[in-house]
């Protein structure tokens, strides 16, 4: 479960990414999730998600922390509160737009980290 989180964790990262050197097309794409389908499907996709950190935060360096960031994606993105953030969004500048998703990407790659096999105190602490 842990591999598939980080995979879904990479294209989340290579998404934001792209949204971050193509703001435009970044615009188009949640002016294309505005819609009632487009809404459900993301905020299908991030239940989803969250219930596969919560699956895979067990074998993680940082279990209570995926558990928490998950727990708090389910209460808090729902449609309607999905719904408002997309429309604040897209009415903000390039520069606005710009930060949100350096900063969304610094998130997901914290995520990243965290779901990372826990260190084997035994092989750090073995001679070479």
């Amino acid at each position: 479960m842990r591999r598939v989180a980080l995979t879904l964790t990479g294209v989340f990262s290579v998404f934001s990414i792209f949204c971050i050197a193509k703001s435009e097309a970044a615009l188009e794409i949640v002016e294309l999730m505005q819609t009632p389908v487009g809404i459900y499907i993301a905020v299908a996709v991030r239940v989803g998600y969250a219930l596969l950190l919560i699956g895979a935060a067990g074998t993680s360096r940082m279990p209570r922390t995926l558990r928490i960031i998950a727990g708090l994606s389910l209460l808090y993105l729902g449609v309607e509160s999905f719904w408002h953030i997309l429309g604040i969004w897209s009415t903000q500048d390039v520069e606005f737009r710009t930060t949100w998703m350096v900063g969304e990407l610094f998130f997901i790659l914290f995520i990243a980290f965290a779901l990372r096999p826990r260190r084997n105190p035994k092989a750090a602490s073995s001679p070479a």
